[in-house]
């Protein structure tokens, strides 16, 4: 096991690794913030797609479909190779070279949280998903945490971990009224899974602020919870993917479940790298956290 936190997360996972489509990162840009665009023009989101398509991008998912594809094959990818394999078959190229919204490719939070990963790991930067809930999303609810995935990446300068949000272009941060950098997203912005658990254990938040689409509450926030220590033992799952822990009906927890889960909010919540070696134990010594050797990612449709 490797116990360096910085060399663990310097390295792809089998989810961040581009493969045969290495080659299309030799000329990517240094900052942060053009790593983001090159993000945004690779892919798009499926529900800005669905919901302000026309005024946002100027395409709507039916042009999608219109052009013979299927979003749901697409926002269901789960490795960055396969990302960019379907990136190459919608127009041959450099990732770098500005495309048309139709040629990029369908995806969600998720997918622009591990390919911001999987270039920071290229060159070196300890990166790693990080699953949560953003206040920043839906403006016409204040104080409401909207389901999300964003990067983490450890600043050598600052010798600190930033949250950065791939996702949002220009037209989102307008749209959605952000004041802040979304390149170095404040902690109360964002909540990763374990802040969300120690929120709703000590009664400081409503759990029914956390969520998305009706999926809110206690149960929600565990699923959170358990879905980030996942991510960071860098299996960089589906937004819908879960098992062991994780897919446990809330109501059936035993008082020792609720115990573990305290514990694993800790690790989930801890902003340095001094609890790595017992997170990275916790989980390879867990069957209820662990991926089973023969689970099979669950595939999601929208519903219309």
């Amino acid at each position: 096991m490797n116990d360096d936190a910085l060399s663990y997360y310097s390295s792809q996972s089998a989810t961040t690794n581009p493969g045969r489509f290495n080659r299309l990162y030799e000329d990517l840009p240094e900052s942060i913030a053009d790593l983001c665009k090159v993000c945004q023009n690779v892919l798009i989101h499926k529900y800005r797609l669905k919901y302000n398509g026309v005024r946002s991008y100027g395409i709507t998912l039916k042009d999608v479909e219109r052009a013979g594809r299927i979003p749901a094959d697409e926002y269901n990818l789960v490795k960055t190779e396969d990302m960019l394999a379907l990136h190459q078959s919608l127009r041959p190229g450099s990732i770098l070279t500005e495309r048309r919204p139709i040629d990029r490719a369908v995806g969600n939070c998720r997918h622009y949280a591990v390919l911001l990963t999987s270039f920071l790991r290229h060159r070196g930067t300890p990166a790693r998903v990080r699953s949560g809930c953003a206040a920043y999303l839906t403006p016409e609810q204040p104080g409401f945490f909207m389901d999300h995935y964003i990067t983490e990446y450890w600043d050598r300068a600052e010798e600190r971990w930033i949250l950065v949000d791939p996702q949002i272009d220009a037209r989102q941060r307008k749209d959605l009224r952000i004041d802040f950098d979304v390149h170095s997203i404040p902690r109360d912005r964002f909540l990763v899974g374990g802040v969300m658990w120690k929120l709703y254990r000590e009664k400081k938040a409503d759990p029914n602020r956390f969520g998305i689409f009706g999926f809110t509450g206690p149960g929600y926030i565990k699923f959170k919870l358990v879905n980030d220590i996942i991510c960071l033992n860098k299996e960089e799952v589906l937004p819908w993917d879960g098992w062991g822990l994780a897919a446990k009906d809330f109501l059936t927890l035993t008082r020792d479940d609720l115990k573990r889960l305290d514990c694993f909010s800790d690790l989930s919540a801890a902003v340095d790298n001094s609890r790595f070696r017992e997170m990275r134990e916790t989980y390879e010594d867990s069957d209820d956290l662990r991926r089973p050797s023969d689970y099979r990612h669950v595939r999601w449709v929208m519903p219309e």
